[in-house]
Order: structure tokens, then sequence, then C-alpha cells
């Protein structure tokens, strides 16, 4: 390739990342809708870890992360780091470094044409302009997820291996070994498919007799440096190992080891139709795929099925006359994740790095068709049908995707939630909101979504509560309490109907945001009962005298080794003649909420079979009484919009 060509092929690689980037840098904020769970996990623990040093979890830069208990690949949140550092924890810091490897790969990913010389510009050419128009590269990687980086140091990676192959230098197969050992840290199922990819293909290299010793060398020592801390990992996890650091990094070991995902008892029939499907159609997830354009369009799988056969004629030629040909790297490469999608539950971003050799079947595939019509004098023209089909589905693409009609179709998507910043700012500065505590639910692993929009210190929030499913900081509370909390703020998603419904029925006043509503509840908005009509509506069995004087001595019991005040008694609403629809005593800024129970001497007494369910049953700890707070009885009946509310107090 003369100096001219390489100028010209540098300029096209520059015009084809500068349309790739305005495709991917559009609307990366807001398209598609909300965030991805494990995109804020990771994002908060970059946070953490380009703040502080650790995860969220306390360790210490580690080589794999904790995430949501199973594990999480680290080389995403490392490439977040200094933009989270510089610019703060937010959408596009998080999607950046997906885009920006994305972009080194479109550099790098025609060139491999360059090596194999006969028509390598063009296909190079070709190959760029296809990277920038198949839906998966647009949709896979503006999304910040640790797995979809697997995809463009695949692209980077086998680029490199087959370079070396070519030239021989031992400095190729040391940036080839760079490069293998670094796509182990974007995916975990890369440590299933390396291996035997590098078996394979280096036995094929062996047998051709185009790898030397010193070459194996050049490409393992980098790969086995780099692989040895998640290699360490695995140990630690398979043999129930001490987590231990190396330096400043941890080896870690995980709440719950995953390794049952891929399993010989996964392999069937429907297994291999999904790893197809996944590849060359669409999965289940809109985020990944949509299946209305594929992910490469349709019309690419016939020339994919084309290129595979040219790919696999070629490996038997290569074979036979024990030649090197290109054809071999990605033709093997899409057979290792084709083989691994047969024996896990297959998606499009677990096969993800399947794309990089796809690429490269599509683009010979087409070259292959262009060629039988060039024998009758038409292979220009059927180039040119065929871009130009491919730059009409790329703009109806476009289209559906920027133009509002995907938002409309996946207004929620699956393991995706709105960021809180809006709600818990509205929460912290207003005086309606602010001294109650606030509920957050009904959303996926509301926590981590809590320290995106927060960002306080990992050091000042305590997982242990939200391993244990009862996340807590401050007056924050993640997820719903077990019986409604009467004197408290609800951050809802506008998405969960039900729910919104429920706090709307009760009389909550409602706060509208973007994405949330915030409930809060205001007493006055409902009719207070007076005191009078307490002495036929309210009576005490055990633990009270008269209606408001605790007998603390006497109602005391130990119940698992711990102090309790039990107080037994019934309450209905006099005036409407109906159970309430909560009772609660508020010791401070603390509710206590009377348990329900059958009382058939209230109905019968009052003729009411309504009244059936009156009884209450509350069961104090005694500390709680001990301190000398207000002590307050509260009753509320929420379909009639009523309430009454006794002061008590402790018995001399």
């Amino acid at each position: 390739m003369c100096t001219r060509e390489k100028l010209m092929h540098a300029l096209e690689v520059a015009v084809f990342v500068c349309i790739a980037a305005t495709v991917h840098l559009y609307g990366i904020s807001r398209i598609p809708n909300g965030i991805n769970v494990d995109e804020m996990g990771m994002g908060y623990d970059a946070w953490c870890m380009a703040h502080f040093g650790v995860d969220r979890y306390l360790k210490s830069y580690p080589v794999y992360l904790t995430n949501f208990g199973g594990g999480q690949s680290a080389l995403y949140a490392y490439l977040c780091m200094p933009l989270v550092k510089i610019f703060g924890l937010s959408v596009i810091t998080l999607r950046l470094p997906g885009i920006l490897l994305y972009l080194i790969a479109a550099c790098v990913a025609g060139k491999v044409f360059l090596l194999s010389g006969k028509q390598g510009a063009k296909k190079a050419r070709l190959c760029s302009f296809l990277l920038i128009v198949l839906p998966v590269f647009i949709l896979l990687f503006r999304i910040g997820m640790d797995c979809n980086l697997m995809l463009a140091m695949s692209i980077i990676f086998l680029y490199l291996i087959t370079k070396a192959v070519k030239t021989g230098s031992v400095r190729d197969y040391v940036f080839a070994g760079l490069a293998g050992g670094s796509v182990l840290y974007t995916y975990v199922l890369s440590y299933v498919v390396m291996p035997f990819f590098l078996l394979f293909f280096l036995s094929y290299l062996i047998y051709i007799r185009k790898i030397r010793f010193r070459q194996v060398v050049a490409l393992g020592i980098p790969m086995a440096v780099l692989a040895m801390p998640l290699i360490l990992v695995q140990l630690v996890n398979m043999f129930d190992l001490q987590e231990f650091k190396i330096g400043a990094f941890t080896i870690t070991k995980l709440l719950h080891y995953r390794i049952g995902e891929i399993s010989m008892e996964n392999f069937s029939l429907q297994s291999v139709l999904q790893s197809i499907k996944s590849i060359l159609m669409y999965d289940r997830l809109r985020y990944n795929t949509i299946p209305r354009f594929g992910t490469i369009f349709y019309i690419s799988i016939p020339f994919v099925v084309i290129g595979l056969g040219k790919s696999l004629a070629a490996f038997c030629v290569s074979i036979k006359n024990k030649e090197f040909c290109i054809e071999t790297v990605y033709l093997t490469w899409f057979m290792m994740l084709f083989l691994l999608g047969c024996f896990i539950d297959a998606n499009t971003n677990k096969l993800n790095a399947a794309f990089a050799a796809v690429l490269f079947l599509l683009v010979e595939g087409i070259f292959q068709v262009t060629e039988w019509f060039g024998r009758v004098h038409l292979g220009r023209q059927a180039m040119m049908v065929i871009i130009g089909i491919y730059v009409v589905m790329f703009a109806a693409f476009l289209w559906y995707y920027f133009g509002g009609q995907y938002m409309r179709d996946y207004d929620k998507l699956d393991f995706f939630e709105y960021p809180l910043n809006d709600a818990i700012e509205y929460v912290d500065q207003s005086a309606l909101c602010q001294d109650m505590p606030t509920y957050i639910g009904d959303i996926s692993q509301t926590y981590i979504y809590y320290l995106g929009a927060t960002q306080i210190s990992p050091y000042e929030y305590d997982m242990e509560s939200s391993l244990n499913g009862a996340g807590a900081h401050e007056n924050f509370k993640m997820g719903f309490p077990k019986q409604t909390e009467w004197n408290a703020n609800y951050i809802i998603s506008n998405n969960d109907v039900e729910n919104c419904q429920y706090f709307e029925d009760l009389g909550f006043l409602k706060i509208p945001l973007e994405h949330y509503n915030i409930y809060t509840f205001q007493l006055d908005s409902y009719k207070k009962i007076e005191k009078d009509a307490w002495p036929m509506a309210l009576g005490w069995d055990r633990g009270v005298l008269g209606q408001g004087q605790i007998m603390l001595q006497e109602s005391r019991q130990t119940v698992d080794g711990a102090d309790r005040v039990s107080l037994v008694g019934w309450s209905y609403n006099q005036e409407m003649m109906c159970p309430w629809t909560s009772v609660y005593i508020r010791i401070g800024g603390c509710d206590y909420h009377a348990a329900r129970a059958e009382r058939p001497d209230v109905a019968e007494v009052f003729e009411n079979e309504a009244l059936v369910d009156s009884g209450i049953l509350f069961d104090i700890p005694a500390e709680a009484l001990e301190q000398g707070q207000e002590i307050v009885l509260y009753c509320i009946d929420a379909q009639n919009r009523m309430y009454q509310q006794v002061h008590m107090e402790l018995a001399d």
C-alpha cells in the first residue's frame, strides 16, 4: 500500500469515525430511557474508586467488582474513573468510555483487510461503513455496561493477532498478548472463549508451521500476567478461600459465585437456535436489539452465511496448503462465541464479541456476491445497490431510534430505571417533605440509584443493610414499609401505576416530577374526629389504664431476650362505624403499627359485623417507651378521610 493510499485510507477512517461519534453521542443522556442497573452499579463503584480508592464494599481497587453479589468485570469502571473524577457521576460520563473504545476499535477494524492484499482497501472502506450503520454497534455502545467492552476489545485483539501472524514480529505478538489479556477484564464469558480460541488457533498455526516458540512466549507472557489476578479470583471463589490483596489491588471474594451459568444441561436444539437468533436476529431485551431491524439488518444474514462458507473453504485450503489465511482467525472466533451461546441462556449482549467476527464475515460475503455479479460485468452496480439499501435502512433506523418512536414503544426498558437526582433534591429542599422519612420504591436495586444520585461516601453508607433488603441512609429508606407509614414521603416511578393510584386513593399529596411522583401525607387534609367520640370507640384489655396511661411494668415481657411492651385493645371509627385503615403509636419520630386482630366480642356488643377486624395489638420495644419522648396514638380512616389522635403517657 503506497503512501497516497495510506493517506486516503486514514482520511476515510477519520470521516467514518466522526460520523460514528455523532451517531453515538447524539442524545446519549436520554436515549435509551433511564440507566441500566448494572450501569449504575459500575458507575458508583468507579466514582468511589476515583475519590476514595475503594469500591462500595470498601475493597481497594478490586480486579473484579462485586456489584450486586455475583460480580462484574472491572475494565469499564477503571476507564470511567478519570471521567467521573473530573466531570462527576452522570449518564454521559458513564457511557462515554464505551463509545471512546468503540471509536478506537473502528479505527483498526478495517485494517485487517489491508493485510490481505486483494481488494483490501475496498474491504476496509466497507468494514468502516458497516461499523457505523449496523444497529448492534449503535445500541450496545450507547449503554455503559461492562460486558459490551468485550466487542470493542475483541476487534482490537483479532486485528493485532492477525497482524502478528502476518508480520511474525515478536513485538506484534506482545501487543496481541496485551490486548488478549485486556479482553479478560471486559466480560467474564471471555474466560471461556479466550482459552479455547487460543488452543485451536495456536494448534492451527503450529500445524501450518507459522509460529515459533519465541512468538508463543511473546504472546503468552503478557496475557498470563494480566490473567493471573483473575485466575486467583476464580480460585478464591471456587475453593471458598479468604479474600486478599496484591499491593493495592483486591482479589475479590464474591457474595455468590455464578459458575453454574455455563452448563452442559443448557445444551439443546432450543439453545442452538437461541444462540443463532441472538447473533443474527434479535433477543428479548429491547436495549440490545429492536426486532424490526435486527442486530445487523436482516438483509445481512445471507451475506454472513456466504462469508461463513467462503471462510470455511479458505480454511480448508489453508490446511491443505499449510498457508495462513486471515479467515481462520475470524471463523474460529465466531465458532467459539456461537458454541458458548449453546451452553448458556444466550442473548445479544452476552454474545456481543461474536460481532467482531460477524462484521468480517459480512464484508467477505458482500464482496463474494459482487464478485459473482462481476462475472457478468455488474459487480460495481451490485455493490452500489447493496450500499444504497444499507443507507436506506440506516436512515430508517435513525428516524425510528432518535425520532421518538423508540422511546414511545419502549418507555420502560427491562433493568432500567431513571436517576433519582431530581426527586431526592426536591425532598431535601421542600418544606412539605423535610424532616420526614422518605421511602423510595419500587425500583430494581433501589439503593444503587440513591447512591448514584447523592454520591455519598461508601464509608457513610451501610451496605450490609442493603444486602439484607433494608437499605437506609439518614431519612431515606429503600423500598416500601410493610405497613403504610403516614408521616412519610414516598418516591414512586411514574411507571408504577398501581402504587401511584394506591397513595392517591389514600389522599396523599402528589408532587409530579419528570420521571417520579413524590407523595407526602398532610394530616390537615383529613377530618379530625374530636376526643368526645373516644369513650365509645376505644378500649384496652391489656397494658393501658383508661385510654391513655401505659402500664409499663404490667405489660412488659421478654421475647427472644429483648424487653417488649404488649398493648392489646380495640378501636374503630365511631362516626362511620367501621374499622380503621391504620392504627399506630408515634414515639418521638418512630411509628409502631398495630397488628390487626379479630374481635367478635366487639362486633357482637355493637351489633355490627364490620367491627370484627377492630382489634389492635402493639408490640413495642420497652426502651422506646423508657426514653421519655412524646407518645401519640393515631387512628386513620383512609376511605372516609378521617382521623383521631390521643396523647398517651406512662403511668406512675
